[in-house]
């Protein structure tokens, strides 16, 4: 008889969803979405392929594709969010204008490229912090 049992591990699971954060914000998309959850990691944010020099194909591996136009605020390829074990965080991946995390400016004109998320509610500002692009991100 094995005298040996393995105890089964709790298994954690997270919610993770991104919303607009400001009317203004949600009325950029067309859907007008409420929220997303983000389901995949890493999730990629980045402008959408039509900006005002025509269609750009490279965009559209974007998870969300954020309809920008001139002067812009969102790269192509702005951000992302990423997981690891049970810390999730925002990395920017060299926009040119950064991104804002919880009041923490990240990319490559600061300190950091990425912030960690905590638990609950977050705030990120893709851009300047005049952008019309804030989001909420809460994990749960």
């Amino acid at each position: 008889m094995n005298t040996y049992m393995s105890k089964p591990r709790d298994v954690v699971t997270f919610t993770v969803s991104i919303s607009p954060l400001t009317p203004l914000c949600a009325s950029k998309f067309s859907e007008n979405f409420p929220s997303v959850e983000i389901v995949k990691f890493p999730f990629k944010i980045g402008r959408d392929g039509f900006g005002d020099r025509g269609f750009d194909p490279s965009t559209i591996k974007n998870d969300l594709s954020i309809p920008d136009g001139e002067p812009f605020q969102v790269s192509r390829k702005h951000c992302i969010i990423e997981r690891e074990g049970e810390c999730f965080y925002v990395r920017d991946t060299g926009s040119s204008l950064g991104t804002i995390v919880n009041g923490t400016p990240i990319g490559v004109k600061h300190a950091s490229l990425s912030e960690v998320l905590v638990f609950g509610k977050n705030n990120i500002i893709l851009g300047t912090a005049r952008s019309p692009f804030k989001f909420q991100i809460e994990i749960a």
